[in-house]
């Protein structure tokens, strides 16, 4: 999602300062029509209604620009939760180890299973980064593998039960 935000967020941009200049222009038309309004009294339901008109297209350019701007904080909200876990792996690179507490901070829970004498684990990443699943068989050799999804996607269907990632 933040990849697709930041190819639209240019675009985004135009369409927040186009629906700007169009609630200006708007609310400067009602100024204009409530005046004209004062001075032709007989044809003020006609008035209104053209008020009414710009007051509710206003109400919807105003229920657009909270979207948008609803969108951009949860987009910087996502990005800070990525770049942390960027930094956490840069810092286990740069580490060469993983320790029990860097463990803790990435994996949220393991799962283990087991089913017609085979043992099945799934481990669920606290990150928000791309990961991937094995399958290995009983001598610790990878069977099936390398599949990435996005986290909170589920694996391709292989005929066993989808895995969710928390």
């Amino acid at each position: 999602m933040v990849c697709e935000w930041k190819r639209q967020k240019s675009d985004v941009d135009r369409r927040i300062l186009s629906l700007q200049r169009k609630v200006a222009t708007l609310e400067s038309e009602i100024e204009g029509i409530l005046m004209e309004r004062i001075v032709d009294k007989a044809n003020a339901e006609r008035y209104d209604r053209m008020i009414a008109k710009r007051e509710d297209y206003i109400t919807a350019a105003k229920e657009q620009l909270g979207t948008y701007t609803d969108m951009e904080a949860a987009t910087r909200r996502k990005k800070l939760k990525a770049q942390s876990s960027i930094d956490l792996l840069d810092e286990l690179i740069a580490n060469g180890s993983i320790t029990e507490s860097h463990l803790r901070m990435i994996v949220d829970k393991i799962l283990i299973s087991e089913s017609d004498g085979e043992l099945d684990l799934e481990i669920c990443l606290k990150a928000a980064f791309r990961t991937h699943f094995a399958i290995y068989d009983g001598f610790g050799n990878v069977v099936d593998g390398g599949v990435a999804m996005d986290i909170g996607g589920t694996v391709p269907d292989d005929g066993r039960d989808d895995y969710e990632d928390a």
